[in-house]
C-alpha cells in the first residue's frame, strides 16, 4: 500500500515536471514577438529603400512622361493627333450602327451573339469617351 502511494506521487510529480517544462517552452515562443516589442528588441528598418521611395518612383515616373512628350512631339503633331481622334470616333460611330442595324440586339431571344454584340457596342462606347479624353488632353496642351 505505500509502494502504491510512492509510485502515484511519483507519476504526478513527473507528471508535473513535463507539464511545466512543456509550458515553459510553449508560451515564450507563442509570444515571443509581444516580449520583443515590451523590451524594444524589434529591429526598426526603414519602410523604403532608396529605389523604392516615393521620391525616386516620382522621378521614375516624371522621366519616362519626359521620355514620352518627347517621343510625341505633341506640339509639332497636335494637329495630326487632334485629326487621327475626330477619324476613330467616326468610325466608332459607324461601327456601333453596324452592331445596331445587324438586328441581334433587342431581338426576342437571347443569344451568344446577340452577347457578343452587346459586348462589342459597350466597347466601343467606352472607346468614345476614351477618345474624348484624348482629345480634352490634346486641347490642354
Amino acid at each position: 500500500m505505500k509502494e502504491d502511494l510512492i509510485f502515484k506521487y511519483c507519476g504526478i510529480f513527473i507528471a508535473l515536471i513535463l507539464l511545466l517544462g512543456f509550458i515553459s517552452n510553449v508560451i515564450p515562443k507563442k509570444y515571443q514577438p509581444l516580449h520583443k516589442i515590451n523590451n524594444n528588441k524589434i529591429k526598426k528598418r526603414e519602410a523604403f529603400t532608396v529605389e523604392t521611395s516615393p521620391a525616386s518612383i516620382r522621378q521614375n515616373i516624371s522621366d519616362q512622361i519626359t521620355e514620352l512628350s518627347d517621343y510625341l512631339a505633341i506640339y509639332s503633331y497636335k494637329n495630326n493627333y487632334e485629326d487621327l481622334i475626330i477619324e476613330l470616333d467616326k468610325w466608332c460611330d459607324l461601327q456601333l450602327l453596324s452592331i445596331l442595324i445587324k438586328g441581334k440586339i433587342g431581338a426576342e431571344s437571347y443569344s451568344s451573339e446577340a452577347g457578343t454584340d452587346i459586348r462589342s457596342y459597350n466597347s466601343l462606347i467606352d472607346f468614345k469617351a476614351n477618345l474624348n479624353k484624348s482629345m480634352a488632353f490634346l486641347d490642354k496642351n
